[in-house]
Formats: structure tokens, sequence, C-alpha cells
């Protein structure tokens, strides 16, 4: 991995040096190619995987194309090796499924089902059982559990009987409903795993290429660039919703924008003599090699330089590249570090958890271990006095063939045995790296140590029994090793311990995991102290990293952009609208909207207060064009405030923005904004209309030409009505849609309180959530409420709400949902079964504890830093 690094920075290095030095052109083609094959490389070897409307439209989908690379081959380093054969563990995760088939199966009223013909009833067009419920009843409308259904209460031939299908209750009866449920009930039922909070969790280990925003505050808070550096470079991403790279491909234009914008920041850092970059004298060229390698490189790699990079980075200030001139040396350093994919992808990735099969890392000791000294050995070879008491020196420096040794015989009970060992490495002048061999019996390994700080380290022995000498050595010479403490004893699990082949990320990893999702930017100086002195490691420490991030003023924009992003208000800047009707709105207005959403998800979420307030507040956000706007006075400036609502307004569905990004050209539009506000505020996912609805919409349209022709005038609500009223159309706008939509009339399609509608007919705000936690309960829960205000009560009191609030939060900051990774992209790969387990429980965990926190959203944002899937992760080959 880390040879990927270097070599995009060498060669990204010795042609911006030829670019200073010869022909523009023709080098800047070859730091291109350079550039290009550096990227390719590091994304091989990191074993990058993809995971990098209208009235008409109900659902609102739109498709946008990305294309992603994907490599089941990854590396990873380790400072361990043994013999090829690897250890297998359990997490402990079981699962189990049941299912029958039968042909025949006897019914409440007598009749026998037939679960074949069933299948093809099931099936039909004529039925439209799977429009609703899906293939085997996952939905998307509603989900069918056949446990339910049982003797004693209402069976689920009585339901179908009664109920089905939607647009024609009472139609399949009889026999019809028998074969039904006798299909359905041979559907698998799956035992679900065990549930996440008593076991880890493992998310993906994924390449992150940073965003637009997340390349330009890197650029602002690294060099302190004053321009807008990233307005060339190709658009982010869309993954259901959201800025997010996770599977965006390195085109020849990224290579070419980001090496301009590169140059750019350099050119800009010499003009003002690297302030902030490096504080050494130009004149001492070691200096500012010191200073840039060990400071500013690591800042922009966001962990410290391997020695190739220090190499590599030392020779850009060499007299061949630069003449003499550090300045030009820093130069083009800043240019090659800005380049390498170092820079621009963010790591997830993590180390091995298991170093081979005598790891010990995943034991602990089953009783009181027993303590020796490497001084107090019995066999020792080639060793003097060590600088801690009854620590040993060991290693052959006298280039015989005998090796230096440490050995003693130990009793083995047979049970596994977890030795732990202190040590640290003497590395000589040439950098010689000291290997640590050690061996029982048939059992032998070895352990490169390349650090000179004391370090614990474990081995798990299996399988071991009797007095048997265990034995340490050290080639080659001249290193050497000094070892302090052994402790033995019989070995156990520990509990919830990772599987083998999951990855732990690094200290580093984690940083910059934080930095960029609470505040979308690199990490400071406190989170890269932090990583350094191995501070994240607990969970309370990384949530008291997280809660002084969202102290931060990087926090409440990047928050503030995650709340537009989550509700699509941002297309309230360029929904268009007659203007001929509306002239008061310009693009003025727009903004202050689209700010308005922002100001009021960051007071909801980062000021102590209770989430709640996002659906449902007696205040509005305004400056003072929005104030007056809205009639609520005057403002204070350009500044936003919180003032009272007026009895209309308050929550995010009575926002100016949301009105405006779902509502029509000339009218409001109930079905656009129902859809909204179930797909974005409840995760309800509603499905697509059927076919030929164009015909039916056909023949509504002149029903209500004819109304109109007749001198009558039609609402915006009884339009949708007569529009929704065919069958087809009716199964999901009777009770999904249609209700909910009307509740929202109260607010025109330019977000003004209105009692007349554009045609001056009085306005029925009147609504009906139907499904209030789930569209499987359409038939059994619904709460009633007038206008948008009042929805947003409704909204706040459901737990739906804040769960779908937590997974798009989840979504924001992994790229994936629980469920899917994109709607709308099939081709990015889908969710194993386990995920989605994970995913769904972790999400469910976090929602938990915001509802318990008294709906303290930081407290959600903590969790979601905290949450075991992103330490921990897997190669999840998609």
């Amino acid at each position: 991995m880390q040879n990927g690094y270097i070599g995009a920075n060498y060669y990204l290095g010795q042609r911006f040096a030829n670019h200073q030095s010869n022909n523009e052109r023709d080098s800047n083609m070859n730091v291109k190619a350079a550039f290009a094959a550096a990227s390719l490389a590091l994304v091989l070897s990191m074993g990058l995987t993809g995971c990098g409307g209208s009235d008409e439209d109900p659902t609102g989908s739109s498709s946008s194309s990305s294309s992603s690379s994907s490599s089941s081959t990854s590396s990873s380093s380790s400072s361990s090796s043994s013999s090829s054969s690897s250890s297998s563990s359990s997490s402990g995760r079981s699962s189990s499924s049941s299912s029958s088939s039968s042909s025949g199966v006897s019914s409440s009223s007598g009749l026998v089902g037939d679960a074949v013909r069933g299948k093809e009833r099931y099936e039909s067009a004529a039925m439209n059982c799977v429009g609703c419920h899906g293939v085997k009843g996952g939905g998307p409308v509603a989900v069918i559990d056949a446990s339910k259904f049982s003797p004693g209460t209402r069976t689920l031939e009585q339901l179908i009987s009664a109920t089905m299908p939607s647009q024609a209750p009472t139609s399949c009866v009889g026999q019809c409903a028998a074969d039904i449920a006798a299909y359905i009930h041979t559907w698998t039922v799956t035992t679900p795993v065990q549930a996440c909070e008593d076991n880890l969790t493992y998310g993906p280990r994924q390449l992150k290429l940073l965003t637009r925003e997340e390349y330009q505050n890197s650029l602002e808070d690294l060099i302190g660039i004053d321009f807008n550096a990233a307005a060339g470079i190709p658009a982010d991403a869309d993954i259901h919703g959201y800025n997010n790279n996770i599977a965006a491909a390195v085109t020849q234009i990224h290579q070419e924008s980001y090496f301009e914008a590169a140059k750019q920041a350099a050119a800009w850092a010499k003009e003002r003599n690297f302030a902030g970059v490096v504080d050494c004298p130009l004149s001492n060229r070691q200096s500012c090699i010191n200073d840039f390698t060990q400071n500013f490189a690591k800042r922009v790699f966001r962990r410290p330089l391997t020695k190739g990079e220090i190499t590599a980075f030392t020779a850009l200030f060499g007299d061949s590249f630069t003449g003499g001139d550090v300045a030009a040396g820093i130069e083009m350093a800043i240019t090659s570090a800005l380049v390498s994919p170092a820079f621009l992808y963010r790591s997830e990735q993590g180390v091995p958890v298991s170093l081979g099969e005598y790891d010990g890392s995943q034991y602990e000791f089953a009783s009181t271990p027993t303590t020796l000294l490497a001084a107090n050995f019995t066999d020792k070879r080639h060793y003097t006095t060590g600088t801690l008491s009854g620590a040993v020196i060991f290693g052959d420096t006298t280039n015989s063939r005998q090796q230096g040794k440490l050995g003693q015989h130990l009793s083995f009970t047979g049970a596994g045995t977890l030795i732990e060992f202190s040590v640290r490495g003497v590395i000589p002048d040439d950098g010689t790296i000291p290997q640590l061999k050690f061996g029982v019996g048939t059992i032998s390994g070895a352990i490169d140590v390349d650090w000179e700080e004391f370090r614990t380290l474990s081995l798990y022995l299996p399988g071991v029994s009797g007095h048997r000498e265990f034995a340490f050595y050290v080639d080659p010479s001249p290193a050497q090793i000094e070892m302090h403490q052994v402790r033995y004893g019989e070995a156990r699990r520990l509990a919830n311990a990772p599987d083998d082949d999951a990855f732990e990320l690094t200290q580093y990893e984690i940083a910059t995991y934080l930095a960029y999702t609470f505040t979308g930017s690199t990490p400071d100086s406190a989170l890269l102290a932090a990583a350094e002195a191995g501070a994240l490691e607990t969970d309370a420490q990384i949530a008291a990293q997280v809660e002084r991030l969202l102290a931060t003023p990087r926090a409440e924009k990047r928050l503030g952009n995650f709340a537009a992003q989550w509700m699509g208000t941002d297309l309230a800047l360029t929904e268009p609208k007659d203007m001929n009707l509306f002239p008061e709105i310009n693009d003025t207005i727009r903004q202050s909207m689209a700010r308005e959403v922002r100001e009021l998800f960051i007071h909801a979420s980062l000021k102590g207060n209770r989430f709640s307030e996002f659906f449902s507040t007696d205040y509005a956000f305004v400056d003072n064009t929005l104030a007056q706007y809205y009639g609520l006075g005057s403002g204070n400036g350009s500044t936003f405030a919180k003032v009272h609502g007026g009895g209309e307004r308050g929550g995010i569905l009575t926002t100016g923005a949301f009105h405006v990004a779902y509502g029509n050209f000339e009218e409001t539009s109930p079905i656009v904004r129902a859809a909204r506000v179930r797909e974005k505020l409840l995760c309800q996912e509603i499905p697509p209309p059927p076919a030929g609805i164009a015909i039916d919409r056909a023949a509504a349209e002149e029903r209500i030409a004819g109304i109109i022709a007749d001198g009558g005038s039609v609402t915006q609500r009884h339009r949708t009505e007569l529009l929704t009223e065919e069958p087809y159309c009716a199964q999901c706008h009777q009770k999904i849609i249609n209700p909910l939509g009307f509740g929202m009339e109260d607010f025109d399609s330019i977000g003004r309180y209105q009692l007349l509608d554009i045609n001056n007919n009085p306005v029925d705000a009147s609504g009906v959530l139907h499904g209030i936690e789930s569209l499987a309960d359409i038939d059994s829960t619904s709460m009633g409420f007038n206008g948008s205000k009042e929805l947003g009560v409704v909204l706040a009191s459901t737990e739906s709400a804040y769960e779908c609030f937590v997974e798009n939060a989840f979504r924001f900051a992994t790229g994936m949902g629980t469920h899917k990774i994109d709607k709308d992209n099939p081709d990015i790969g889908s969710l194993t079964a386990q995920e989605i387990q994970d995913y769904t429980c972790s999400v469910k965990g976090m929602t938990e504890t915001m509802i318990q926190s008294g709906y303290n959203a930081r407290e959600m944002f903590k969790s979601l830093g905290t949450m075991k899937l992103i330490r921990y992760r897997k190669d999840m080959n998609r």
C-alpha cells in the first residue's frame, strides 16, 4: 500500500521538476500520465471496491451514471509472519431457516388451498399482488408476515377474502383466497441473526475520493487558500441523494483538474513565502526538508510518512531539480503531495486484526499468568544487560553462525497457551531490521521488530502440551532486540473478538473518518495528536473528539449541507416557477430559503435542543429578506435569527424551501409533497406508477377540462382526486399519497401560507397520515391533521421519523443505507444479508440512544463515531 503512495509522489515530483526546467507541455502530459498510473496502481493495491419529480413520478427518482473500479486484490502491511496456515474463528453469528412446501393446505373455511395454483394467482397481473407486496412479501407498499395469521385470530385467508386485492376488495374469495394463503405459507422464514448489540458488526473496506467540498475545505485548512480550487474538478457522484465518491471513477479530466489545482495552490503558497506550510529559513535546505516531511506532508497524508516517501520528497529538493532554489523544491513538493492518492483518497482499509496463525491478539489469559524476566531465562546466548531492570539485549553481533537466543522450559497444558512479551528493536546505523523468531516443538514463526520503543506482543500456541522449551532467536546481525518481560498461561478467546478475516482501522484512519464526517475537512492538529498518542481507542475518547468537532464552524456548515441533501431542499434554488404568476420570488429569496433549512437543522441538532424541533416548533429562522417575504416583520439584515412563526410556521414542512422544491410550475403538488414526506422523513419507499397510467390520466384530464368549460372551478385537491381515482392508481393514492399530500395544501408553490388557492378557491388542508410507523400498517394506523404545521407535530410523535433521520445520517457518513447502497443504481452493488442485519440494527441502536437522551442529536452523532462497524471492516467483494 505504501509503495503505491510513494510511487505517485516520486514520479509526479520528477515530472513536475522536468516541467520547471524543460518543456512545460511535454512534462505536464508526463505528470498526468504518471498520476493516472499511480492512481490506478493504488486503487488495485488497496482493493478499492464500488462502494465508491413531477406528479407523474411520485418517487422522484433520477438516474445518474457512475462507474466504479473494483478489485478483489488487497494488500496490507504486517509486522508479523508465520506459517502459511491460518486459524479460524467464530464470531458467534448464527442463522437458521425453515421452509415448508405444500400443494394442499387446509384452510379455516375447510377449503384445501393449492400452493402451486396460489403462486400463479399471486403473480398474475389481474391480482397485482406483486405490485404492492413484492415477489415474496417484502414490499414495497406493504409487507406480508404470514406468521401473524393463525387460527384464533383473523387468518390470512380471511384477510385476503375481505380486503384483497386493494383495487377490488372481495374479488378473491373462497378457493382463490385459500390458494394464495397456501402459497404464502410456503415462503421461507429466516430466523434473524444475533442482535448487533451482542455482537461485532463490520463495515466495508473502502477508499473514498474526496468530494469537491472536502477537497476545497482541506486545501483551505492545509494551505489557507482564498480561491475556489475545486471549481474545475468534475462533479461528485450522487449516491442515493448524497454527494459521495465511494464509486467515482478517476478519469483523465479528474487527473488534469487535480494537477492544475495543485499547481495553483502551490504557486499561491509560494507567493506568500509558504506561510503556514513550512517554517524554515529558505537558506537551509535540510531544515525545510525536515519541516515539510515531518509536519506539512504529514497533515496532507493524514498520517506519518514512510521512510521511502521521505526519501522521495527529499529528492525533489536536490540541485538536479531545483538548481539550488529551495523555494522551487518546496513548490514541487507541495504539488506532488496534493496530487498523491494518499491525499485524494480517504483510506478506510485498516490493518488485519489477525497477523497469522499464532497471533494472540484475539485471546486473553484464562487465569493468573506466570511472569518471567528475560534476564532469568535459563538458556541465553549472545546477550547483554538491557536498559530496563531484568531486560536483556540479545542478537549475534560477532558474525558467527550462532544466533542470539533466549530459551526457557515451560509447562504447557494442551488447552492453548498465550504468551505475551515486551520487546523493542535495537536497529544499527545501517538500518538493518531485526527479526524475532520463536519456536516450540513443531511450531515456529517470525516477527520483524521495526520499532525502537517497547511494545507488548502476543502469541497463541494451540495444542502444545508437556514440559517443552520455548525459545526466541534474533536474525540478522548486527541488529539486536531488547526483551524485558514474558508472561504465559492458559488462553481463552476474547468475548466478541473480531473475526480473523476482519481489518481494524488505524488510529489515523479513525481520525480521518471523524474529521471528514463531522467537519468535511482534513483532521486538525488535535485529532492528529490523538491518533499519534493512540487516544482514539475507546468509545469515550472518540465521543469526546466528536463533541469537540461538533462545536466548530466547520461542523455547522458540514451538517447543514447534510440536512439540505437529506431533504433535497436546495432544489428550491433552481425549481422553475411561472414568473408571470409569481414575480416576487427571486434568487435572493431562494438563497435565503435554502439557508433557512440549514439554520433550522443546526438549531435542532447542535445547539442542545430536542431534535423534535426540526419537525415541529413555533419558530422560524429568517433574515430580513425572508422575514418580509413570510410576513413576519423585519429581520436583522443578512443575519439569520429565530423569530416567532406567527402561528403558521415552525418546522421543516413550513419552510419555503420545502414547498418551492416540491411544488409545480403554477400550483401546488400534493402527490410530490406526500411522496417526499414518505421517502425523506419516514424512509418509506413508494412504488413507481403502474403501466398505462398515461391513458387513465388523459381521460381524467378530459373530465377536468369539461368541468372548467361548464364554468366550474377545480381545486388542486379535487383535481388530484380525479386524476387518481382509477383502481390501479387508487391502490397507492387512496391512503398512501393523497390524504397526506392534501394536508399540506396550506402553502402555495412558492412557499407562502395560503387560505385561498391560485384560483381564489378556499383551501382545504385537512389530511390523514395512514401507516404512521410503516407502510405495512397502512390499513391499521392513522392520525389526522390540518395543515403542514400540524403534520410536523404528528411526525415529531412518531419513532419512525427519528429512525429515518438516523438512517440518513448513517448513509451520509458511510455511503450506504440499511438495505441498499443506491436504489437508483443497482449496478453499484448490493448489501449482503449480514450487512443489512448489522446496519439496520446499528441504526435502531443509535435511534434508541437519541430518544433515551431526550431526543439529543449530539448523542446520536457520538454513537455514529463509535459504531463498531466503523472501526472493524471486511472485504465485501461487490
